[in-house]
């Protein structure tokens, strides 16, 4: 098990000389393991050598043995501090919950969390038992407490800070064991295995392939079933097994990113090869004929529409407002929710190659007969761009 929280700055040095060691020593209790995060006894100034034994004997944070050290691809962090004063005689107004629920807010303030992640019920459930991990909820999955730093400021006053790390992007906080599970059955889709130039890929035909194995569903939903609560908190729908759209939706359901990262890895495999060239990525949008009611569909995000199968670049076009108000409408939404995703993930770091990414509404399909479901859809091409 690798533990972020042993990961130690070097030792400092106060205006004495003092060495300031790190204390994370666990102190194991029902299975969880105690950090001490105030300092050692020895070598404390002697004006306050009462009130660091107090604080090396109450002060103490918890997190579970065996639920940290879970990787991701990369990291965003964020660090705050607290100055505490232990002058002899003086009544400290905090608690070690105090402490870790001001560390944990203010540091989480500072962290650029995906908008995915409800930083309000991530907070509520940290700060419910002090912890900086909770089991339940697999937090650890969203948040790495990777260092516990504290250094004497005065004769009597330390401060305590706190460093937390968080997956950079949301294809990250997919936990990977349904990460995998996913990636392993839409490799196995012939639909989607090396799309070429100028191909459109339909991301609901690979759900015909998916379901062509009895035990998919079966097995999705016991993953999900498993990070019920995680779910909670990372809003990737996927809730539930859900392989479309639902009628009026435009968020992508979960699946519909592990397809798109499969899509995008292809593509750029194409684009490194042909560095010469320029291309679009383009993402088509679809509903289906049932009619957009006449009150509209709540929407607050930046999609933009235009002229049906006209492209656009993310920012142009007619602002869609705060309602749908039809089904071009709808699918530019679908459209936008797509190539915003892909834009965000695409495996090449952006000005290292000439693409661009852009995204078309076509309406309902109305001369298309069969499920509804297979008409609310999004496609993705990889086309080169002949302009300049």
């Amino acid at each position: 098990m690798v533990n972020y929280l042993n990961r130690r700055r070097p030792p400092k040095s106060g205006p004495s000389g003092i060495s300031f060691a790190q204390i994370l020593q666990g102190v194991g209790s029902l299975g969880l393991v105690g950090l001490i995060i105030f300092l050692i006894q020895k070598n404390t100034p002697s004006p306050c050598q009462d009130e660091y034994q107090r604080f090396m004997q109450n002060y103490v944070l918890y997190y579970p043995q065996g639920q940290v050290g879970y990787n991701h691809s990369s990291y965003l962090s964020a660090f705050d501090t607290l100055r505490l004063d232990i002058s002899d005689g003086k009544e400290l107004p905090l608690t070690s919950k105090d402490i870790i629920a001001h560390l944990l807010e203010s540091a989480l303030d500072k962290l650029d969390l995906d908008p995915v992640v409800d930083k309000n019920k991530l907070l509520a459930v940290l700060q419910q038992d002090s912890s900086l991990i909770n089991r339940d909820y697999y937090t650890n999955r969203i948040l790495q407490p990777r260092d516990f730093y504290q250094k004497i400021e005065g004769v009597c006053e330390i401060k305590v800070g706190l460093e937390l790390l968080t997956p950079a992007s949301s294809s990250d906080l997919l936990p990977k064991e349904i990460k995998t599970f996913l990636r392993t059955k839409v490799a196995a889709c012939e639909r989607i295995t090396n799309p070429a130039l100028n191909r459109s890929i339909n991301v609901v035909e690979i759900f015909d392939c998916l379901s062509e194995d009895p035990a998919f569903i079966q097995e999705l939903e016991n993953l999900l079933a498993e990070f019920d609560k995680y779910f909670e908190i990372v809003q990737l729908g996927m809730e539930e097994a859900n392989l479309y759209f639902e009628a009026g939706d435009f968020i992508l359901p979960g699946i519909y990113k592990v397809i798109i990262d499969k899509i995008l890895a292809d593509y750029a495999r194409h684009i490194q090869r042909n560095s010469h060239q320029k291309y679009i990525i383009l993402c088509e949008g679809f509903a289906d004929r049932n009619l957009v009611g006449p009150s509209g569909i709540p929407y607050g995000f930046e999609g933009r529409y235009t002229g049906p199968g006209q492209f656009l670049e993310v920012g142009s076009g007619i602002p869609i407002g705060e309602r749908i108000r039809d089904n071009l409408q709808l699918s530019f939404a679908r459209a936008f929710k797509g190539i915003e995703y892909a834009k965000r993930a695409f495996p090449i770091k952006e000005g290292s190659i000439e693409v661009k990414f852009q995204y078309t509404g076509h309406g309902a399909i109305t001369t298309e007969p069969g499920d509804a479901r297979l008409h609310r859809k999004i496609v993705f091409s990889l086309i080169e761009d002949e302009h300049d």
